[in-house]
């Protein structure tokens, strides 16, 4: 007991609580270790469980002050972030499902909102498409060689007015920090998707560039949250070792932790490879036509081998982010085993802040603060374009009364990846325009009503006008149905449950098809 006292007063009261909340949780702690089991739930509430455990609790369930899991999503509106309008239950994204799967305390998302209807990209830097739009603009070209011609993409393709990474990021770390941090933090990062749309329109060489700009201050970012989550005055802070049961403490103060789950902190990071867009539904609807000799089949090749670049980068950065030394401390500090307290490098002053406070607490001299290792770092790049590949071959084969040795092709209706319509969005309604060309069509009285119905999504009335939108794997030319987001999300629960380590004991998730969606081949 002495020695978790000394550990709640070198190292759980941080940050800027007064003295008296101190005090006050230091007795309920003591009360919970001595009292007998009735007592104590007199003293902390019926069921509010042991205060210094992680506090999962599911959405039926009063949310902990503090504690629990946090989400933070950065990135742009794509297929699956869900829709603020719409009366066909499709309210919720992706991530927000994902929090229900893994029963998170909180969730916070700072992706910009859009109704999905029709492109409204955000991009990942809006700084460096800015600069390579202006070069490429800027170059002088032959009216005798149209090809070299890229004027119409500024009207096309304009700079986007959304937030991008560097100020989603900025927002959030110029929040105010929370009182009561959470235990831990899942960071998600979705972009890419309205990158590749945007730049698959410029010259390839100059779009490669920006892409792997992109992928590179992606991680710049991750660097910078990781930095600041070390440092207790930031809202990017989770109180990992404020939570961690006692019998976690002592072997941290034996230095006996073992990597395991619940004994080492992780900062855990969740980035979705990118789904190609140019296999949604308004790739071939909505993308605007360029002018000849420039062709939709050389951006749709250029987005394909763009997406393609930016999986791989990001899958490379993340080997070399992981293997990342600790950030710099001080001399007289090891590195490997940096004070909690202490170590965030761009915060000298929190050394002597904690020295005071245990000094104001009248803690005895003997009590040093314990020694806590760095956070691991752990990324996945979770396999998005898996389910969205596997809902169109699946209707493909059965289109064709085919099958394949994995099963494909004669799924039941009940099952998840099982949809009638993978290509035209329920928006559309159910009747089939009477003349559809792949790639482009041909316009039809369906077009004209669609193209009313169009006008309403701008105006933010947009309802759902197929008759059973769980039919549909689309919901809008650029989003998925209710019933498609929650399989995807649930999906990335379960990859992220055993990858990232974020439950005690991981759920093992038995896919019916185990064959990668990169190797998947839609042209049947």
């Amino acid at each position: 007991m002495r020695n978790l006292l000394g550990f709640m007063s070198a190292r759980v009261f941080r940050g800027r609580l007064k003295l008296i909340l101190g005090l006050v949780l230091l007795v309920n702690i003591i009360a919970m270790f001595t009292l007998p089991d009735r007592l104590s739930d007199v003293t902390s509430g019926e069921g509010a469980g042991p205060l210094l455990r992680w506090h999962g609790g599911s959405s039926g369930e009063a949310e902990p002050e503090g504690g629990g899991l946090r989400l933070v999503v950065f990135g742009a509106p794509d297929l699956a972030m869900g829709r603020e309008n719409g009366e066909s239950g499709t309210s919720k994204s992706w991530t927000e499902y994902l929090c229900d799967e893994l029963r998170c305390s909180t969730h916070y998302s700072f992706v910009p909102s859009i109704d999905g209807s029709r492109p409204d990209p955000a991009l990942l830097s809006n700084t460096a498409y800015q600069e390579t739009l202006e070069n490429v603009l800027s170059q002088e070209f032959d009216e005798n060689q149209p090809g070299f011609n890229y004027t119409y993409i500024a009207d096309h393709y304009p700079v986007p007015t959304h937030d991008d990474l560097d100020a989603q990021v900025a927002r959030f770390l110029q929040s105010k920090p929370l009182k009561n941090p959470p235990k831990e933090t899942l960071w998600v990062f979705n972009f890419g998707m309205w990158d590749a749309w945007t730049l698959a329109a410029l010259p390839r060489e100059a779009a490669v560039g920006v892409v792997d700009y992109m992928v590179l201050r992606l991680f710049q970012q991750i660097e910078i949250l990781y930095k600041a989550s070390l440092a207790d005055t930031s809202i990017a802070f989770s109180d990992f070792w404020g939570y961690a049961d006692a019998d976690v403490i002592e072997k941290l103060k034996a230095d006996k932790l073992e990597d395991v789950r619940g004994e080492r902190e992780i900062f855990r990071v969740l980035i979705p490879r990118v789904v190609d867009i140019s296999i949604t539904p308004g790739w071939n609807s909505m993308r605007p036509r360029p002018p000849l000799p420039h062709s939709p089949a050389v951006h749709m090749t250029n987005a394909a081998y763009l997406t393609k670049r930016w999986n791989d980068g990001v899958a490379s950065h993340i080997a070399e982010w992981q293997n990342l030394p600790n950030p710099e401390t001080d001399e007289t500090v090891d590195p490997d085993r940096a004070e909690a307290r202490k170590r965030h490098a761009s915060a000298p002053n929190q050394v002597q802040k904690s020295e005071n406070q245990r000094k104001r607490r009248g803690a005895d001299d003997d009590l040093e603060a314990l020694l806590a290792p760095f956070p691991l770092r752990k990324a996945l790049q979770y396999d998005a374009p898996y389910f969205v590949l596997e809902a169109i071959v699946e209707r493909q084969l059965r289109n064709a009364k085919l099958r394949d040795e994995l099963g494909r092709g004669e799924r039941p209706p009940s099952d998840p990846l099982r949809f009638d319509e993978v290509w035209r969005p329920c928006s559309e309604g159910d009747a089939e325009p009477q003349q559809r060309i792949f790639g482009s069509r041909v316009k039809t009285d369906a077009d004209a009503n669609n193209a009313n119905q169009g006008e309403s999504e701008r105006d933010g009335s947009w309802h759902a006008t197929c008759s059973n939108p769980d039919k549909y794997l689309w919901e809008t030319p650029f989003t998925l149905t209710d019933k498609a987001t929650r399989e995807f999300a649930r999906l990335a629960a379960a990859e992220s449950d055993s990858k990232l380590e974020l439950r005690e004991q991981t759920s093992v998730l038995s896919l019916a098809v185990t064959k990668k969606s990169e190797d998947i081949d839609l042209a049947l």
